[in-house]
């Protein structure tokens, strides 16, 4: 080609040219590299973590109320809370439980 045209032309593309990437530039590209090494699931993960977490929230604490509030009057609050049963020496010798549940051997 001609070269003075190549020489204007090349004079012109570096007066139009930035010396810089603008304020910022350097905190883009990590922030960038960043997200692309954390994966796909880093922004969602988070999100879903704390909507479940919520979920769990609820129903444990639905489950403590329902163990509290449909307790027997002889229970502890600790038992309720835990959903234990009374233990009466009639629930554990029953002889009809204990025997109807292994039938094995005895005839």
């Amino acid at each position: 080609m001609n070269e003075p045209h190549d020489q204007e032309l090349e004079q012109l593309l570096r007066a139009q040219r930035s010396a810089s990437f603008g304020p910022g530039f350097a905190d883009r590209v990590m922030r960038r590299v960043q997200d692309e090494q954390a994966g796909p699931l880093a922004g969602i993960l988070p999100v879903e973590v704390l909507r479940l977490a919520a979920v769990a929230l609820v129903i444990a604490a639905a489950l403590v109320t329902f163990n509290l509030v449909g307790s027997a009057t002889a229970q502890t609050p600790l038992e309720a809370l835990l959903g234990l049963q009374p233990l009466t020496a009639d629930v554990v010798y029953d002889a009809a439980e204990i025997f109807s549940a292994t039938d094995g051997g005895t005839s």
